[in-house]
Formats: C-alpha cells, structure tokens, sequence
C-alpha cells in the first residue's frame, strides 16, 4: 500500500488579525507522488476533530508509530480522551453508511468495492469500540482481526454475505450509538479560533451530556 504522512503546523497568530488567514491544509494531492502527504493548520485541526473529523481524530492515539511530537502535541494529546463522544461515534457511522451505499451504486469492481468494505469494516469496528468505552485501535496487531481486514482487502470474501454482515452490523450500532451515555461532543468559541492559535491549553472545551 502507499504511504500516507501527515502534521500540524501553528501559524503566527498575527495572521488572526489579518484579512488574510493562514493556508489549513498543505498537501501534494493533486501529485503523482508515491507517497502522500498532508499538513494541517493547528486552528484548524482542533476545530475539526472537535466536530468529529475520524481521519484527524485518530492521530491522537498513535501511540507506536515513529512520530515527532512537541509540548504542545503532548498538550493536545493530553485531552483526546474528551473527544470518545457520540460525536466521533456518528462520524464513523456515516462514514461506513457512505462506504456501504457507494458499494451499491459502483460499477461493480470486485476489488474496489472490497477497499470500500475493508474502510467500512474498520470504522465500525473503533465506532464499537468506543461505544464501549474503550481507545480507538489506531494500528491493528496481528491476529484475528487484523487477517480479516487483509482478507477483505485483497478481496478474498463473499462480498455478497459481507455487505450483508456490515449492513447488519450498522443498524445494530446506531441503535446503541442512540442509547449510548457518551458525552454528546466538544466545541471551540468561535471568537477565540484566531486568538488562541497555537494556545491549546486555552481552548474552551465543552462536553454536552445530553442524549437524543
């Protein structure tokens, strides 16, 4: 598979001030690199796993891989585990139902729809876990699970019964992400996203209790 890097980058909160704002993401996508990169304004990044953005979210619980962290990373990481909401939860819900319902409309490429449900598969599978309360699994160990996905990514399933499991296995999902006493989720003022660009530790953090 390719190679996927990614960061966060604090621009001068001077920019704040300015009609001009500082670039939220740096990336090489519109690249025949092979390996792909993307780097995300610290501003925006907070904004977005605060809403719940999964592909940002999950950065914060890389706990083995080679990284390069400084004291405000460690600082961001050290309030991840205010983002386990139903939030998060429904983020990777839909996340998986697109994957689902893209798989039903494509043109029928085995192996394309078998990334789609290796994508949604995975996603439900951190959606379950922090239902229960536990860490997203940002790395897979080797073993049960991990084979399953590798066997639906090289397309050696039933895709049939397959989409049929994760159809299943969605329902059965939402209906707990609707009962569940996760906080509902977080969110930035948004008088103080300039202001405290690079200021973590300054955020307004808030977590609604309250269920549907």
């Amino acid at each position: 598979s390719d190679k996927d890097f990614m960061g966060v980058y604090i621009a001068d909160p001077i920019l704040g001030l300015r009609i001009q704002r500082p670039i939220f993401t740096i990336d090489n996508r519109n690249d025949k690199a092979p390996s792909d990169f993307s780097i995300y304004e610290v501003g925006d990044f907070i904004k977005n796993i605060l809403n719940g953005e999964p592909r940002l979210f999950e950065l914060l619980f890389l706990n083995d891989w080679p990284t390069y962290e400084t004291d405000i990373w460690r600082e961001l990481k050290s309030f991840r585990h205010l983002l386990l909401t139903r939030q998060i939860v429904k983020q990777y819900l839909d996340f998986a139902a697109g994957k689902l319902r893209r798989s039903k409309t494509s043109d029928n490429d085995h192996l394309e729809n078998c990334k789609r449900f290796f994508h949604a598969s995975r996603v439900l599978n951190e959606a379950e876990r922090i239902l229960d309360f536990k860490d997203p699994l940002i790395r897979i160990p080797h073993g049960t699970e991990h084979d399953h996905y590798m066997a639906i990514r090289s397309g050696n399933v039933d895709v049939t019964e397959l989409e049929s499991q994760l159809i299943l296995r969605h329902k059965e999902l939402t209906i707990r992400w609707k009962a569940s006493k996760l906080p509902e989720g977080g969110y930035i003022k948004p008088s103080d996203r300039w202001t405290k660009l690079g200021r973590p530790s300054q955020l307004d953090l808030t977590n609604d209790a309250t269920s549907e």
